[in-house]
């Protein structure tokens, strides 16, 4: 199955963007078409429904946000020390592993997004063979 964006169900899940001026349905339109090239739009093992879905509509909210983020010169990360005059302003980045953790992490839609994947994507899969076969152990022992 895979999903088309529905602008209302966008709007109503993300009040933030619910102002049609500022983000008209077409530039809305574009950050979901931006958004299935880093999430498949179509089920599969791992994802699947309201998961998947969610993942989606999330991804367009975080890229949504990331495309404001560079229109105001917003830089990622904790701000660690500032000042007045001459303007200075330190920034540390957020505490994480790699870069797509890094790129999620700099929206809260990110944020929530990564917990999601890491939710639901959290054991993998396997392909062939019998469905236990990377977890469990046979009867004498040995792995499936």
């Amino acid at each position: 199955m895979t999903y088309a964006f529905d602008v209302t169900k966008f709007r109503t899940m993300f009040a933030e963007y619910s102002d049609v001026l500022k983000y008209p349905d077409a530039t809305l339109q574009e950050y979901w078409n931006m958004a299935i090239v880093y999430v498949l739009n179509e089920d599969e093992m791992l994802l699947c429904g309201i998961q998947r879905e969610t993942a989606l509509y999330l991804m367009t909210a975080h890229v949504t946000a990331l495309s404001d983020n560079i229109a105001s010169k917003v830089s990622a990360g904790i701000e660690i020390s500032s000042s007045i005059g001459d303007v200075s302003v330190s920034m540390m980045p957020p505490p994480v592993k790699d870069g797509w953790q890094f790129w999620l992490s700099q929206t809260a839609r990110g944020q929530q997004l990564w917990a999601l994947l890491v939710a639901n994507i959290v054991g993998g899969f396997s392909v062939g063979g019998i469905p236990q076969a990377p977890a469990f152990r046979n009867s004498w022992g040995g792995f499936y």
